[in-house]
């Protein structure tokens, strides 16, 4: 199984805590959006306008209260090739501070997550 490091920033977008917008690697561009919902977290990507369109990813966030305080982080992930034995699914982990993890998300769109990154 390969394994691929990938990472960008994300950061509040206006006075509104729903929405966090995220760049991959070191572009001011907008990559894409994280909507949060009380617990509830979803990663979607970008459209040329630089709005939310399509969800790639979703979960939980396991530190509410760290992410509601903080007004930019770090996001990455190892994405892995799944094999016709590897029940495994990939997944984005959401960073705070550069050392707490925030949230784990679960990719939900594994061609576009794949096209995005070129994984």
């Amino acid at each position: 199984m390969q394994q691929y490091a990938i990472s960008g920033d994300w950061e509040r977008e206006g006075s509104s805590k729903r929405w966090l917008e995220w760049s991959e690697g070191e572009t001011d561009e907008i990559t894409g959006w994280f909507e949060v919902k009380g617990r509830r977290m979803r990663m979607f990507s970008s459209d040329a306008a630089g709005r939310p369109d399509t969800r790639i990813a979703s979960g939980r966030v396991e530190q509410l209260k760290l992410l509601r305080s903080l007004d930019d982080g770090f996001w990455g992930t190892n994405p892995t090739l799944i094999g016709a034995s590897d029940a495994s699914p990939d997944v984005v982990d959401v960073w705070g501070n550069g050392i707490n993890k925030l949230a784990t998300l679960t990719v939900t769109n594994e061609q576009l997550y794949n096209s995005l990154f070129g994984v």
